[in-house]
């Protein structure tokens, strides 16, 4: 194993190279204000609580999906399914400018107005409970008040050094 260590902060190219080696599950944050909608592809998601049930998504300080949650104190959380990988990359911004929404069905969710994906893999609804402002980034910390999990068998998104793909079990087992 090669060490990357000193008495200094790590480099920043170090710390990407590193924490490429995580795979991760993508999903999308979404939010809204009346009528106006934002959202990005975030794969700085996890669980907190289970009592009360919390996650963390993790969110650029600049960009619009920040300034509405901070409006509106509420966030979506869209788990997706391998065959949504074109929507992760439109809303991570690698398929240019326009309205990251087009081309999937969305509707606003029951508890917090916020856009949820029809087909994702799973979507939670969420209240801001805590932020943290944190280098480039905040930290949402949400209260979880709805989920919806597909019931269809579907294969995660997720990322790993640096690509795209998925997660398939083991079939041995």
């Amino acid at each position: 194993m090669k060490s990357i260590s000193s008495q200094q902060p790590i480099s920043e190219q170090g710390y990407r190279d590193t924490l490429a080696a995580w795979a991760s599950g993508i999903c999308l944050v979404t939010t809204a204000v009346g009528e106006e909608r934002a959202g990005l592809t975030v794969s700085s998601f996890c669980s907190v609580s289970l009592k009360p049930p919390t996650v963390l998504a993790s969110i650029e300080r600049q960009g619009q999906t920040r300034q509405l949650i901070h409006q509106s104190q509420s966030f979506a959380v869209n788990i997706l399914r391998t065959e949504q990988r074109a929507l992760a990359e439109r809303f991570a911004g690698l398929r240019g400018e326009g309205d990251r929404f087009r081309g999937a069905v969305w509707y606003a969710g029951e508890r917090t107005g916020a856009p949820l994906l029809q087909g994702a893999l799973a979507a939670l609804e969420c209240r801001v409970l805590q932020q943290h402002e944190v280098g480039e980034h905040t930290v949402w910390i949400g209260l979880v008040l709805a989920a919806e999990l597909s019931s269809a068998k579907a294969v995660p998104l997720a990322y790993h050094q640096r690509q795209w793909g998925c997660f398939v079990a083991d079939a041995t087992e």
